[in-house]
């Protein structure tokens, strides 16, 4: 396949290790993370090296003081060579720019060959990493500006490694130039070493029994239309491969999958063959490459069973193999969340690479069944407006491939990713197809789906349709008619709660891309409008707990929203709260208050918090970064700011609010065992990660909402004493009121008799209850007791009065 850019390959990164949370109260637990000591070396000419498992001799370095770093076009060059000597580099408040050279031997120079590579060993600073740091090579002359690309800045295990390319073979370079743009004004690294290291011994791949081929990419597994089946879908590149299949063996006939002979297992039986059924062609909107889209599924596999797979021919080639790992009834599990990797080139995915290796290490030092992850959209930056840009897919999958071929992936299709049958051709699930006048396509702009993992059902959404629900065309896709999908969820909201009340189903996952509850740059636009007036009624309506989110590129996490009705007997909404209405379209959210329960185990602090739905936007994968909506310098909102963050909490790992922009890369880890759902959120900054927030939901009945309600003033309450004249006795209510604080400010006026219960004392002649529509009759004293309806969350009253009928 032809690249549109193309740098060296990197290698998995961090060491992690883990710590485990036990205790009484059976939270789920993640590990904490520690970046592994580096290797012990002599950073010398004729020095041999190992660094991040490259080994090699260094053959020139680059001296660290301030006389052999020279600044550029006025760029801040470096902070400081700090006490440690090293180079400190501290973006400024003009853009960022890095613009500087250095020269190699104090401009001596090192004669380079082929396999040599330039190697940084670095540090972060507060902000990083840098965005596209690139270094040019000069030749021969070290005051000259004709230099030419060596490669991109790379993050492994604290070093950066570039292969340098055939443009300086046998010939003597001199001098660097180091140039890229910071996130952020203050952006910094330190280089403590940097330095050509020759006769390298990169990592070694993986080798298997037999050639992989180079002809098939883009390999993604996914459940199919259940947690015990698999759906594999693959890509060959300019040739159709229609003879290409689906093999999978069990396990156990397996010993070492690098050295099974597929072809034995074949003849003798072991090895299972599914046809492709699909065999689409695409062609790649820079004519880059023709692909031809394949798939295939399995189903009913075994509880409790691992099945190597791999996709191809004898005429095509195989893919490496693959893992399957069956285990839909376990009881202690997790995924892996991230959202927008949103890249165009190699480059840039080589990041979502680096964090994609970084979370699946963490991962595999969890002592939980790893279920698979979820992506929640923009998988892609080009792929949309009619533009095919496949290589974006395989990229997002190949570049981490030993690790992604071996996990689930549950997708979303962004708005990225909505060029017409795209997303549907890149991944093999039993799609819904809730189209009711057979007259467009479902999976035009995406897909929707739901699967059942354990005793989660998690509802795959697409937000691309997500325009007028009342029948106008959708945001991205204006073909759709949104009545159609949003009647699928909520006929899946019913059969997840149907098997909730079965207790089959604890937890309930919605995944979209566009969210409803955000302080993101979208948060007003069209379709997050349409999706937070009617879709968040409906989760409150069926108690669902989280929503994962993406598209924004900002960090995201609410406090629970309740489920349920409010006072009024309505579905909570959200920003618009029916609860508290402020009369100018915007109301106080209905959340809770930060936390019922803090703990601290182990030296880590969780919030426990009652049930309600959670809404997450994980930041994002790749490298973009957008502005909040209050930092919107086109002003594109018309809410107020604090009505968009007022619902967000603040973080118990950091004391930070959790609603901002956070130019880092994120990943999450969310965990469910038995009662127990914990939420783990991890920074990447480019060397190792660090815990940025983390939640805790107990649905054990241990939990409950830590709610102040608010008084209830009964200003107005009468019950009429009256002579016997056989008629109910009579009562009036008016000016109760619920105030604003402790102000005189009216927040809620209770007029109606469906607000508040009634009831008095004694019973009428057939044993039923008296209330506000059946008063007594018959002569006596009785006392009307009154109280704000139970269904309040917010409001708390009661007052009682008495009346007599008379003989």
């Amino acid at each position: 396949m032809k690249k549109r850019f193309s740098i060296g390959k990197i290698f998995a990164g961090v060491l992690l290790a883990a710590s485990i949370i036990a205790g009484s109260l059976q939270t789920a637990h993640m590990p904490a993370v520690v970046v592994s000591a580096a290797e012990n070396n002599d950073f010398t000419v004729g020095s041999k090296v190992t660094c991040a498992g490259y080994t090699g001799t260094i053959t020139g370095v680059v001296t660290k003081d301030n006389d052999n770093f020279y600044d550029e076009s006025g760029s801040l060059v470096f902070d400081s060579i700090n006490e440690d000597g090293d180079v400190v580099f501290i973006t400024d408040d003009n853009g960022g720019n890095i613009r500087c050279r250095c020269y190699i031997e104090g401009g001596k120079g090192v004669t380079v060959k082929k396999g040599d590579y330039l190697v940084f060993k670095l540090a972060p600073l507060e902000g990083f990493p840098l965005a596209d740091v690139k270094v040019e090579g000069l030749i021969d002359d070290p005051e000259g500006w004709d230099s030419m690309m060596i490669g991109y800045f790379n993050y492994k295990s604290g070093y950066s490694f570039m292969e340098i390319t055939e443009d300086f073979f046998d010939q003597n370079l001199v001098a660097l130039r180091i140039k890229g743009d910071g996130s952020d004004p203050g952006t910094g690294i330190a280089f403590s070493e940097v330095f050509v290291m020759t006769d390298v011994s990169a990592p070694k791949p993986e080798k298997f029994s037999y050639k992989i081929s180079k002809k098939i990419e883009g390999v993604t597994t996914t459940f199919y239309n259940d947690a015990n089946s698999r759906g594999v879908a693959w890509r060959t590149v300019n040739t159709e491969g229609k003879d290409t299949v689906l093999q999978y063996v069990d396990k156990k006939y397996v010993k070492d999958i690098h050295k099974y002979n597929w072809t034995k297992g074949i003849k003798n039986g072991e090895v299972q063959i599914v046809k492709d059924y699909f065999n689409t062609k695409i062609v790649n909107s820079d004519g880059a490459a023709t692909y031809y889209c394949h798939k295939a599924h399995v189903e009913n596999l075994p509880e409790d069973s691992q099945y190597y797979y791999r996709v191809g021919s004898k005429k095509v080639g195989y893919s490496r193999p693959g893992l399957w790992t069956i285990n839909a009834e376990s009881d202690d599990f997790f995924f892996i969340y991230v959202t927008d990797p949103q890249a165009e080139n190699e480059e840039q995915y080589r990041r979502y690479e680096a964090v994609m290796r970084e979370a699946f290490a963490n991962a595999r030092e969890v002592d939980s069944d790893l279920m698979g992850y979820f992506n929640c959209g923009d998988i892609t930056n080009e792929a949309h407006d009619e533009n095919y840009y496949i290589d974006e897919y395989n990229m997002a999958v190949d570049f981490d491939a030993d690790d992604m071929m071996n996990t689930v992936i549950i997708p979303v299709a962004g708005n990225h990713d909505n060029t017409p049958d795209c997303f549907y051709s890149m991944y093999d699930i039993d799609f819904a197809n809730y189209c009711t006048d057979g007259k467009h396509n479902p999976h035009n702009s995406g897909g929707c789906s739901s699967v059942q993992v354990g005793n989660v059902y998690v509802i795959s959404t697409n937000s691309n349709e997500s325009g007028n629900l009342n029948g106008g065309n959708g945001e991205y896709d204006n073909q759709s008619d949104y009545r159609e999908q949003y009647a699928w969820i909520i006929s899946e909201l019913e059969n997840a709660t149907k098997l909730r009340e079965q207790g089959k189903v604890k937890w309930i996952v919605i995944l979209t891309h566009a969210g409803m509850m955000s302080v993101g740059y979208h948060t007003m636009d069209g379709g997050s409008r349409q999706l937070r007036k009617n879709l968040v009624p409906l989760f409150a309506k069926y108690e669902v707990d989280l929503v994962l989110q993406g598209h924004d590129h900002a960090y995201t996490r609410t406090n629970p929203y309740y489920y349920g009705k409010d006072i009024n007997g309505d579905y909570f909404t959200g920003y618009v709260s029916n609860e508290r209405e402020t009369g100018s379209g915007y109301g106080t959210v209905t959340y809770d208050d930060p936390f019922t329960e803090e703990i601290e185990t182990e030296g880590r602090k969780f919030n426990i918090e009652p049930e309600g739905t959670h809404y997450v936007t994980i930041n994002f994968a790749g490298e973009k970064s957008l502005d909040i909506s209050k930092e919107n310098a086109e002003s594109r909102y018309a809410v107020p700011d604090e009505y968009i963050e007022e619902g967000c909490a603040v973080s118990v790992i950091n004391d930070e609010l959790c609603g901002q922009r956070v130019k880092k890369q994120f990943y999450a880890f969310i965990r469910v065992k038995g009662d127990t759902l914990n939420f783990d959120t991890y920074l990447y900054d480019g060397v190792g990660s660090k815990l940025y927030d983390t939640f805790t939901v107990k649905k054990d009945g241990s939990c409950k909402p830590d709610i102040a309600k608010r008084d209830i003033s009964f200003k107005g309450a009468y019950a009429f004493d009256k002579v016997y004249d056989g008629k109910p006795a009579e009562l009036d209510v008016f000016d109760i009121t619920s105030y604003k604080g402790n102000t005189d400010t009216e927040e809620k006026l209770f007029k109606e008799y469906d607000s508040i219960v009634y009831t008095v004392t004694g019973t009428t002649s057939d044993g039923q209850a008296y209330s506000s529509t059946k008063m007594p009759t018959a002569p006596g004293k009785y006392t009307l007791h009154l109280t704000v309806s139970d269904g309040s969350v917010f409001f708390k009253g009661e007052t009682t009065v008495d009346f007599v009928i008379k003989k």
